[in-house]
């Protein structure tokens, strides 16, 4: 829904239409921080991550489903199933996937995984019967 309504799945425009800053910060073992400052919802994210969109992503559907403005989160572990959900399905969609396919049907998760840049747990849940995904896999 939210890919079709900003016509985008780049999580930096989404931010932006959402009026959602996102600062890039050397964060230590924390994956970003969601937070509001002068009621702009801010995302720091760690500097020094791989997979900075897939984070991004989960942040942002976090934001969606559980945030609470008055208090600040640290992500310090992906934990939320319905954020990882969001993220994957955000960066993962079955339209890339099928654009894709002939290249990504030989592969292990794990080259498909550094294919896309994404960290594998992402690749499993599209793998794991997400909607509208188990077709795709069933063809690899």
């Amino acid at each position: 829904m939210i890919i079709s309504h900003y016509q985008t799945n780049n999580v930096y425009e989404l931010c932006d239409y959402l009026h959602i800053k996102i600062l890039k910060n050397d964060l230590g073992q924390a994956t970003g921080v969601l937070h509001y400052y002068n009621a702009m919802p801010l995302i720091h994210i760690n500097s020094k991550a791989n997979y900075k969109d897939y984070y991004i992503a989960y942040i942002l559907g976090y934001f969606f489903f559980n945030f609470n403005p008055d208090h600040s989160v640290l992500f310090d572990r992906l934990n939320d199933e319905k954020s990882n959900v969001f993220a994957s399905e955000l960066l993962l969609t079955d339209e890339l996937l099928f654009t894709d396919l002939n290249t990504i049907k030989s592969l292990t998760i794990e080259e498909i995984a550094n294919f896309f840049n994404l960290p594998i747990h992402a690749i499993r849940i599209k793998m794991n019967g997400v909607p509208n995904s188990k077709v795709i896999f069933s063809y690899l």
